[in-house]
């Protein structure tokens, strides 16, 4: 999977508490890193019991099992629009500062877990 850049904007106002604004950039998603989403299609045979195994390809699109679930690609990055959280912990845990960072996004269970630090951007 490509590196991920999480910028960090660090913002102290005047009573001296720091607000941290984080943002998460994808280079390209891939399956990797994208975001999936149920198959909403009826009679798909991921969503009707039917015999269909991982990667098949029905009504023209690729599916994926994820937690019992058959799940089509949104070609949207997961880490992007859902990271924020798991950001803020990875940059609060290692003490980032205001900057650019190479990060890889780390899933358990197709469920996005932590950021992995890779190293810093000019």
């Amino acid at each position: 999977m490509p590196n991920h850049v999480l910028t960090i904007k660090i913002d102290v106002p005047h009573d001296d508490y720091a607000d941290m604004d984080v943002s998460i950039e994808c280079p390209g998603v891939t399956d990797a890193c994208a975001e999936w989403q149920e198959c909403q299609v009826n009679g798909c045979p991921g969503t009707t019991g039917d015999d269909f195994e991982e990667g098949n390809v029905a009504h023209g699109v690729r599916h994926r099992n994820i937690e019992g679930c058959w799940m089509t690609r949104s070609g949207f990055c997961f880490a992007e629009n859902h990271g924020h959280d798991a950001a803020v912990q990875m940059a609060e845990r290692l003490g980032l500062d205001a900057g650019r960072y190479e990060v890889v996004p780390e899933f358990d269970d197709g469920t996005l877990s932590d950021f992995v630090l890779v190293a810093s951007r000019p």
